[in-house]
């Protein structure tokens, strides 16, 4: 096989690589959901979720979760750029959750209908619920952040990914490994509520500059990058070596020939070229 094919195999793998990444994330109902819920990735961080549930709150909850496993530190973030109309308490919002049965210990950031940023966390299984208002009138598109740091857990809301206020933090005491990710609720557990995500990461690691917009914060990940522009970096580089290749192998060929040539030269024609 040529260079040329090998440069293709490997630039394939890697926007597989990519792709096979992308897709990691699982959707999932928790709790008793009425109506089966379903998530449509859009783009590579993107995703409509439809969701039914009572709610996120109490003892149990029943809500539509796409999810990622996290172990130790980590962070997500996400814009929520729609939320469900069914319920004025209908609500979308990001969320760390210790294991994916109903009364699991989480900590949960939500945008809702018509009550605004609300910050809720369960520290004990199946505990109470402690929810807390922290932004009332503000309605989607907002940007949310979610970190854990040991048993910490931290919430930030943005409305343009530029200036985050700090909501709030809380100990929630969960297992090493955890899941993190998308939460929908209806809060009409017979009636499914679509939400919309856009710019969804997931960033496992400790986080340092919580302030900073995510797009200048974010370390680089080749999942953060897609095949299309994996190409268009490593693809010309395939091709400018694989040219130069050509070009020695054509100056070799050339030089080849003349020596040929020369060899084939009757011996008068070198006498006159001052050749003995």
């Amino acid at each position: 096989m040529n260079l040329k094919g090998l440069c293709r195999i490997f630039v394939a793998w890697l926007a597989a690589g990519v792709i096979a990444h992308g897709q990691t994330w699982t959707a999932q109902g928790v709790g008793s959901v009425g109506v089966a819920g379903s998530s449509t990735a859009l783009s590579a961080d993107a995703f409509s979720v439809a969701g039914s549930g009572a709610d996120i709150t109490g003892s149990a909850d029943a809500f539509e979760f796409v999810y990622q496993a996290l172990t130790g530190d980590g962070m997500v973030v996400a814009r929520v750029a729609s939320v469900p109309t069914v319920d004025p308490s209908s609500k979308a919002g990001l969320m760390i959750r210790e294991s994916l049965n109903a009364n699991a210990r989480n900590a949960t950031v939500v945008v809702s209908r018509d009550n605004g940023i609300e910050f809720s966390v369960r520290k004990t299984t199946g505990g109470t619920t402690s929810a807390n208002l922290i932004l009332p009138g503000r309605t989607a598109p907002q940007w949310l952040k979610l970190i854990r740091s040991g048993t910490n857990c931290s919430v930030y809301a943005s409305t343009d990914n530029v200036t985050w206020e700090f909501l709030g933090s809380d100990s929630v005491p969960m297992a090493g490994t955890v899941y993190v990710g998308l939460a929908v609720t209806s809060h009409k557990n017979t009636a499914l509520g679509t939400a919309g995500f856009d710019k969804v990461l997931f960033v496992p690691g400790a986080v340092t500059d919580v302030s900073a917009p995510v797009a200048i914060r974010l370390r680089w990940h080749p999942a953060l990058m897609p095949g299309w522009l994996i190409q268009a970096i490593l693809l010309p580089r395939c091709v400018a070596r694989y040219l130069r290749i050509w070009i020695l192998r054509l100056r070799w060929m050339l030089r080849a020939r003349a020596l040929a040539s020369r060899r084939r030269m009757p011996r008068g024609r070198f006498a006159s070229l001052g050749c003995s």
